[in-house]
C-alpha cells in the first residue's frame, strides 16, 4: 500500500513594505525566508522550475526575468527585469511583491515534489508526500484582472503537480474564474470518491447562526446554490442604484 504524508504550508495574508536587503536571520519575514530557501537549492533547479517562475512573473506583470544575489552569507538582494531594466523587488508595488512571494514559494514546493518523486523511484518505496498550501486572501493588493490569474495559477499547480490548496478569499474574480475553468472543461460536481473536480467552494454566511454550505458547480460553471446577500449581488445592486 502507498503511505501518503500531507505537509501543510501556510502563506500569510499580507506583507510589510520590504527593504532592498532580505536577511537570512529575519525569520519573521516570509519573503526573506522564501528567497533564502529557494537560493539554497538554486544550483539544483532545472529548466522547468525556472521557466515556471519566469512565466508567472510575466503573467502577473511583475517582470520578465529575475536574479538573486547573496551578500556575505547574511542577506540577499532580488532584482526583477522589465524590458531590459533591472530594479530591486523592494521597489515594486505591494501586489508585485506578494505575487513574487507566492510564485517563489510554489516553485520551491514543485522542486521538492519532483525531488521526492525521483527519490521514490530510485528507492522503490511506497512513501509519498503531498503538499497542502493554506493561503489567506491572496488577492490583497492585486488588480482585479490579476486576481483571476490566481485561479489559473492554482489550477495549473494542482493539476500538474498535485499540490492542493485551501484558500480563504473574498475575491469575486477568483470565484468567477473557477466557474469559467469548470465550464471550459465540463467538470462535474463529485458524487463519489471516484469523481474529480479541481474546485470546491464553501460559503460561510455572515450570521454564525447559519452553517457553511457547499456551492456545488454545474457543468456549465454556474452554481447550484446561491451566495448570501452582499457578495455576488453587490455589484449588480450598485449598478441598479446608479441607474
Amino acid at each position: 500500500d502507498v503511505v501518503t504524508t500531507s505537509e501543510i504550508v501556510y502563506l500569510p495574508a499580507t506583507l510589510n513594505k520590504q527593504s532592498a536587503l532580505f536577511f537570512v536571520r529575519d525569520e519573521k519575514n516570509a519573503l526573506a525566508q522564501t528567497i533564502h530557501n529557494y537560493y539554497q537549492h538554486a544550483h539544483e533547479d532545472d529548466k522547468e522550475v525556472k521557466d515556471f517562475i519566469k512565466y508567472w512573473l510575466l503573467e502577473f506583470k511583475v517582470g520578465d526575468d529575475f536574479r538573486i544575489s547573496q551578500i556575505e552569507g547574511e542577506a540577499y538582494t532580488m532584482e526583477i527585469s522589465q524590458n531590459g531594466l533591472w530594479i530591486s523587488l523592494a521597489d515594486k508595488g505591494m501586489g508585485a511583491i506578494q505575487a513574487t512571494l507566492l510564485i517563489l514559494r510554489l516553485a520551491s514546493l514543485i522542486r521538492n515534489q519532483k525531488k521526492e518523486e525521483q527519490t521514490i523511484a530510485v528507492r522503490d518505496t511506497n512513501d509519498e508526500r503531498n503538499y497542502i498550501v493554506v493561503i489567506e486572501e491572496p488577492e490583497l493588493n492585486l488588480h482585479p484582472a490579476l486576481q483571476s490569474k490566481l485561479c489559473d495559477l492554482f489550477f495549473e499547480v494542482n493539476s500538474k503537480y498535485f499540490i492542493e490548496f485551501i484558500i480563504e478569499t473574498h475575491s469575486e474574480y477568483i470565484i468567477r474564474r473557477s466557474q469559467v475553468i469548470t465550464a471550459q472543461n465540463n467538470f462535474e460536481t463529485p458524487v463519489s470518491d471516484m469523481d474529480f473536480h479541481p474546485f470546491s467552494v464553501l460559503y460561510f454566511p455572515e450570521s454564525e447562526a447559519h452553517k457553511p454550505y457547499a456551492m456545488e458547480y454545474r457543468t456549465d460553471g454556474k452554481f447550484k446554490n446561491e451566495f448570501g446577500p452582499g457578495f455576488f449581488d453587490e455589484s449588480t445592486n450598485l449598478a441598479f442604484e446608479i441607474l
